[in-house]
């Protein structure tokens, strides 16, 4: 008897839920910390908290990038995706890649907002 393939809907409940209670213990915790410290304080903590978070960022983007074979292996095997399937995804390493590079640039390391403000005197 052949198993079905199983939907990968509870996976991505899974995953939706997850980041929803990731982003809201962040805000939380935000606003917790707003309400303990000055604002001074929290921004020259974050400040030398910079090279830390950068390093962490960082090591998560190669641990996603250098485990990416193996995470499409288990959720194809887990979700009974084709063969083809798995291919496709496969080859979307590097644009995911690429993609986390240009939000880091754009978003945290803000590149356009320094470039811009170096045009304008």
């Amino acid at each position: 008897m052949t198993e079905r393939a199983r939907p990968a809907t509870g996976f991505l409940r899974l995953l939706f839920l997850s980041g929803l209670a990731l982003a809201g213990l962040a805000i939380i915790g935000t606003i917790a910390w707003h309400h303990f410290q000055d604002a001074r304080v929290i921004a020259r903590t974050l400040e030398q908290a910079g090279p830390w978070l950068a390093a962490w960022r960082a090591s998560l983007f190669i641990v996603l990038i250098g485990t990416w074979p193996r995470w499409v292996a288990w959720l194809a095997h887990r979700y009974g995706w084709p063969d083809a399937q798995r291919r496709h995804i496969l080859a979307q390493r590097w644009r995911v890649a690429a993609w986390l590079i240009v939000i880091e640039l754009l978003l945290v390391q803000n590149v356009a907002g320094r470039f811009i403000n170096a045009l304008v005197p």
